[in-house]
């Protein structure tokens, strides 16, 4: 169990390796809403978590869907199963999320780090 569901598939090495398209660059909407439905494993779930209605949340992944050209998740009796590119999209997503917050931490004036060791 990964990110609070099942996966009933293992991609392959070359699956998760193949390029994902650049298309438009992604609105933050469209990370804070993947991300959900990512963790959550359901549209109604995730538009609870966000504070929406499910339409809005599966029309919002419908855009993610279009802007990406590919099919994000398999829709298999009323359940959302996330294909191999939306596990490789949710790694880079979260290796940027990472890198975002590491900078942050780097480059806030000492006094106000939460992370620095006492003296």
């Amino acid at each position: 169990m990964q990110n609070g569901y099942e996966y009933d598939m293992k991609p392959s090495a070359s699956t998760l390796s193949a390029p994902l398209p650049n298309p438009r660059p992604l609105t933050h909407r469209q990370i804070e809403v993947f991300r959900t439905v990512m963790a959550t494993g359901h549209v109604t779930r995730a538009a609870d978590r966000l504070g929406s209605s499910q339409p809005t949340i599966s029309r919002d992944l419908a855009r993610l869907e279009q802007v990406l050209g590919m099919a994000l998740f398999e829709r298999v009796r009323g359940r959302l199963r996330p294909t191999a590119r939306a596990q490789a999209l949710l790694a880079e997503v979260e290796r940027r999320a990472w890198f975002k917050n590491s900078c942050f931490r780097v480059t806030r004036p000492s006094g106000n780090d939460p992370f620095r060791q006492a003296g």
